[in-house]
């Protein structure tokens, strides 16, 4: 046999991330390792009478995941990358140029912004088409859409006059505002089935 590896031997002055390779070491070897430091170390006792040693190896994490959190996962990759490029470009909430009470709210700006976000919404709608576990994201990615549709349709940009169509506008700008937020509690609750 080869020679016997003590945690005694490898612990003094040694930090952490060495002892843990060490240990890691020390259990893939036949022979084992004693804590005192002494050699002759016994294999461990999950070790068959055979000396053959039981797999460790853990599943890579894809392998761990079912078929729904693959999805789940692919879905919140695509739609988060779409979302971040929408996030750097007009903001949210307070910083949102739909926001009801910014200046841009009946703008070209607002109306970029609106398909922008429109656009996000409609992919994860397009993601999800069929699929199950993704209620909240299909929700608010639905209501996105329509805000979107809405404030477009209802010519919110040009800075319409009469008074309910610019209520309209104004509940339009909100959603709008808020959807991002929305989508990725959508997607963080996807990747929980729900």
């Amino acid at each position: 046999m080869g020679k016997v590896i003590t945690f005694g031997q490898l612990s003094r002055g040694r930090t952490a991330p060495v002892w843990i390779a060490a240990a890691a070491l020390c259990l893939s070897l036949a022979s084992g390792c004693t804590e005192a430091g002494e050699p002759g170390g016994r294999p461990d006792a999950g070790a068959a009478a055979d000396g053959n040693r039981p797999d460790t190896t853990a599943p890579s994490p894809a392998e761990s995941l079912n078929d729904g959190q693959v999805e789940a996962e692919r879905v919140k990759d695509l739609v988060s990358e779409r979302l971040d490029v929408h996030l750097a470009t007009y903001g949210e909430g307070t910083t949102s140029p739909c926001r009801p009470n910014a200046a841009e709210l009946f703008t070209e700006t607002c109306l970029d912004a609106a398909r922008s976000i429109g656009s996000v919404a409609r992919t994860a709608l397009d993601e999800i088409d069929g699929d199950k576990g993704f209620a909240t994201l299909r929700r608010v990615s639905q209501a996105t859409a329509d805000a979107s549709r809405g404030y477009t349709e209802s010519g919110c940009s040009a800075n319409p006059q009469d008074a309910s169509v610019r209520q309209r506008c104004v509940s339009h700008g909100a959603s709008l505002s808020q959807a991002p937020a929305d989508l990725r509690d959508g997607l963080r609750l996807g990747l929980a089935g729900q």
